[in-house]
């Protein structure tokens, strides 16, 4: 019998080149305030017209800050991240929608038009007294060479919170500063949201911290808590696993408000001065929920996790307290 070698079919891998965040928060956009229209109709029908959801992602998001900037919108590439300002004329959307149609046939970030180059702002993640860098035009994605973050995954009790908490241990021996970012809220000040299981949980894990670090109980607002963060030189996070459940609670009447929350929370991951490390749980390798709204956290939860490992360093799969380096590389070993 002849053996038929079947022919190899070429696979196209389309990634996402760049991501546009457009501020319709508590200022930008709102006329009744005295502020510019943002034309997001239209935004939202030229980008679904042109077809670039897929390459060039358009998100109406919450506050991006600095408020006393009117029509504030950010664009964050894999290395870069720019926000811009005061944008009035229909001039400049136009400019901003035909630099995403160039850069998702050219498949890689283009040169910013001049429209916009004039309308850039100091990132909201600076300090007033920082000034925005040169405008230039965004690089081609390459490896990120800002401050590390690292993505630690895993099941229960699988070892991902005792690997996190060793790398924070390995740079306080360093002399470095630690701050704890628990998502979890605090059982003293939200009684109600914990069984006491959890509570006792959450006791053991801050018997376990050193009493050297700093924690700071944050279970929503997570990206305003990283630009926050000063006086510190490792962020520990733990763990995104509630922190997607608080927010699917937050958002349960307006679910379209997730992705931006997403969206901001990379942003500020993306821009944080010092090295970050995450907590996060595998969820979608169990059985699957039998009810919608376990359903919706599953599908949330994994998300956020596909977010963030595009933009970490490293990403750390844990099995029975074994890493197993998904990206970059595992910095503690067994």
């Amino acid at each position: 019998m002849t053996q038929i070698t079947p022919i190899p079919q070429k696979q196209t891998v389309r990634r996402v080149i760049a991501q546009v965040l457009v501020c319709n928060g508590c200022c930008c956009g709102r006329t009744e305030k005295g502020k510019p229209e943002i034309p997001l109709l239209w935004l939202k029908q030229e980008w679904k017209k042109q077809g670039l959801l897929k390459r060039v992602q358009l998100s109406i998001s919450a506050c991006l800050g600095p408020c006393d900037v009117p029509n504030v919108i950010a664009i964050l590439s894999p290395t870069d991240h720019r926000w811009f300002g005061g944008l009035t004329s229909t001039a400049e959307y136009q400019a901003l929608l035909d630099w995403a149609i160039r850069t998702r046939d050219a498949e890689t970030i283009t040169p910013l038009p001049p429209e916009l180059l004039a309308r850039q702002i100091a990132t909201p993640f600076l300090s007033p007294d920082q000034a925005a860098p040169e405008p230039k035009p965004l690089p081609s994605p390459t490896p990120a060479t800002k401050s590390p973050i690292t993505l630690v995954l895993g099941g229960v009790r699988s070892g991902k919170s005792r690997y996190a908490q060793t790398l924070a241990e390995q740079a306080a021996a360093r002399g470095a500063r630690i701050l704890f970012l628990a998502t979890a809220p605090a059982p003293e000040a939200h009684p109600e949201a914990s069984d006491p299981e959890m509570q006792a949980k959450i006791a053991r894990h801050r018997r376990e911290r050193p009493s050297t670090w700093r924690t700071l109980e944050e279970p929503l607002h997570l990206a305003e808590a990283i630009t926050r963060a000063t006086d510190t030189d490792l962020l520990l996070i733990d763990c995104l696993t509630l922190f997607a459940a608080n927010l699917q609670h937050a958002h349960r009447d307006s679910p379209a408000d997730l992705e931006p929350c997403i969206a901001q929370l990379c942003a500020a991951l993306a821009s944080s001065p010092v090295p970050v490390v995450l907590v996060s749980n595998e969820v979608g390798s169990g059985v699957v929920p039998p009810y919608p709204l376990g359903r919706h956290y599953r599908d949330l939860l994994g998300e956020i996790n596909q977010h963030v490992a595009r933009i970490a360093h490293n990403v750390i799969l844990m099995t029975a307290g074994l890493p197993h380096a998904l990206k970059g590389q595992a910095e503690v070993q067994p």
